[in-house]
């Protein structure tokens, strides 16, 4: 079911700090404010390749908050600011990480496949 989902987002950006530079890149949403200092990214942020191209920040958010509380994510954009096909999805928990990979690893979202495994890189 996708459909729905447009709606919402917004609200609540990144609250002026500092500006600039944070995000560049990438189409970047966070959802709730700041992250919690003791987050685990390596274990809770997952990337996710194989994106359709017209797929926005909010559908990513609203497919993946099916498995567990997204507090953000992020599609990286080429230099026209199209979509390159690949993001991150950030949870608050590794079991929400975990979920994601079982659930959207070769899931289809809009006619291609996506590909989702742990961010190394986080």
């Amino acid at each position: 079911g996708m459909g729905g989902g447009m709606g919402g987002g917004g609200g609540g950006g990144a609250g002026g700090r500092g500006g600039g530079g944070r995000g560049a890149g990438s189409g970047f949403m966070n959802v709730g404010g700041s992250l919690p200092p003791n987050l685990n990214k390596k274990q809770c942020q997952v990337v996710v390749h194989g994106l359709p191209y017209a797929v926005s920040v909010p559908q990513l958010i609203e497919q993946f908050k099916e498995v567990g509380n997204v507090l953000q994510a992020k599609i990286f954009q080429d230099d026209q600011g199209r979509s390159r096909g690949w993001g991150t999805v950030l949870f608050d928990s590794p079991q929400g990480a975990q979920d994601a990979i079982d659930r959207f690893n070769g899931f289809e979202m809009m006619g291609r496949v996506l590909s989702v495994k742990p961010d190394e890189k986080a």
